[in-house]
This record gives structure tokens, C-alpha cells and sequence, in this order.
């Protein structure tokens, strides 16, 4: 049973540049997953609570200097939740594109383009590292957002993927 205290929201995105993933490699000294391979972004804001697009828009522009000029094609792909002990944490993850190449320096981190077929050899944060397993075999080909529930299996953490759906009018 979750005996919820708290969430925690986040919203990040994974930008495509050509043939090469733009990612964070977090610094040593970062509070959340030091020395890990992530996505832009970070949580969610209260004035944003709406609106994770908002966020993910904020911290291209903070974290890498990218206006939303600089990105193309940023959709909604994923929604993970899971369980941090008494924390429901809930990720919003996008996927887009951009030219850029060139990105400001961060505090958080440093900014890298790697191509695909290295992406899954760096080490990533569990969740972001299955829903990038999920992305390359085959959710890159889906249409839908998906949701993806993290639990344990046989001692390991996995997701369970449904697509998000609306079905119309409520039934009664």
C-alpha cells in the first residue's frame, strides 16, 4: 500500500540532432543522480503544475540556452510513475528535435550528443534507462503517449506500458 506523503513531478525532454542524442551527464556534485546520463529537465514548478510543456520549455532554455525556436517536433511521449518510498514520483518525458549544437555551460551538468547505439551503454537512471529501452525497440513507431508504471520483477525494476487514451464521453 502507498502511504503517500508527497509527489514529486518532473518533466524533461530527449532532443534528436541529426544522429545524435543530446544528453546530460550530471556532475559529480548533483543532489539527484550524480554522474548520470539524463534528459533535460527537472521538476515541475507550482505556476507550471498545468502545464509540464511549460517546464520542459524553461529548462531547455536555463539548462542549455535552447529557445523554443531551437525545437522541433517536441511531443509528448511518456508518462512514468513509481513509487520512492513515501514519494509518488511522476515523470513527463518529451522527444523532439533540434539543430542546435552548440549549448550554454551548466551547473548541472555537461551537455554531450551521442549517437543511438552508445545512448544505453552510459550509465542512466533506471526509469529513464527502460523508457529509452522501450523508445529504440519500438515506442519511437507509436503514435500514442504512453504511461508506464515502474514495479518490481523477479528483484528488478521494470515498466508496464499502456497507451493513454480518451474514450469519449463518461460513461454513466
Amino acid at each position: 500500500m502507498l502511504d503517500c506523503i508527497r509527489t514529486r513531478t518532473f518533466a524533461a525532454a530527449y532532443l534528436l540532432c541529426q544522429d545524435q542524442w543530446l544528453m546530460l551527464k550530471r556532475s559529480e556534485t548533483h543532489i539527484l543522480f550524480p554522474n548520470v546520463w539524463a534528459p533535460i529537465g527537472g521538476h515541475v514548478e507550482q505556476c507550471e503544475i498545468n502545464s509540464p510543456l511549460d517546464t520542459v520549455l524553461r529548462e531547455l532554455r536555463e539548462e542549455a540556452g535552447l529557445l523554443p525556436s531551437d525545437v522541433t517536433d517536441l511531443k509528448l511521449k511518456y508518462i512514468t510513475m513509481r513509487q520512492k518510498g513515501p514519494e509518488l514520483r511522476q515523470l513527463y518525458l518529451f522527444f523532439g528535435h533540434t539543430d542546435q549544437r552548440a549549448f550554454r555551460t551548466c551547473r548541472e551538468g555537461e551537455f554531450h550528443l551521442i549517437p543511438q547505439d552508445k545512448v544505453l551503454l552510459r550509465p542512466l537512471g533506471a526509469v529513464n534507462k527502460l523508457t529509452l529501452e522501450y523508445h529504440f525497440a519500438e515506442g519511437a513507431r507509436r503514435a500514442d503517449t504512453m504511461v508506464g508504471v515502474v514495479h518490481v520483477a523477479d528483484g528488478l525494476p521494470t515498466v508496464t506500458w499502456s497507451p493513454l487514451q480518451d474514450w469519449g464521453e463518461e460513461p454513466m
